[in-house]
């Protein structure tokens, strides 16, 4: 299965790609509701040196200020793993709320603050095992923010 890792590699491009707008300031709201909703679909089916297969199925859709992610992933034993989160942007906020549900059961939650006042950004997480452990964490950064990459244009023929 050493080509799993090079599947779940390619998620986090797909979701950056989506979430980048959902970070941009978007204060203008007269565009039609039609152009505001988008949807990626993913789906992976990786088959191993011994003949079993694992597959990844997963659809991100931005539908104005919120993002949500539903991924099902099942492994070569016939396991799943499902997980749900959502992402919604308010001002200068963004919330974060998240569920994983294991092969055996087992639920995970997380949920996020994320806030950008100025040159700080602030966030506070909190993530929940199913013995109903809790982490609360909070990291706050200071200073500009990082530097867009180039986008390459295309040239005029």
């Amino acid at each position: 299965m050493k080509r799993m890792p090079v599947v779940s590699a390619m998620l986090p491009l797909v979701l950056v790609a989506l979430l980048a707008p959902a970070l941009a300031d978007d204060t203008d709201t007269s565009q039609p509701s039609d152009q505001q909703k988008k949807q990626v679909t993913v789906e992976k089916t990786v088959t191993g040196p011994n003949g079993k297969t694992a597959t990844k199925n997963v659809a991100v859709t931005k539908d104005g200020n919120t993002v949500t992610r539903d991924a099902t992933v099942t492994g070569p034993n016939g396991k799943p793993v499902t997980s749900q989160d959502t992402w919604t942007r308010d001002g200068n906020t963004v919330n974060h709320q998240g569920t994983t549900t294991g092969p055996n059961g087992g639920t995970w939650t997380r949920e996020s603050q994320t806030t950008h006042e100025g040159n700080t950004t602030t966030r506070t997480a909190t993530r929940t095992a199913p013995n109903g452990a809790a982490t609360t964490t909070t990291t706050t950064r200071q200073g500009q923010a990082r530097k867009p990459r180039p986008h390459p244009r295309p040239h005029a023929h």
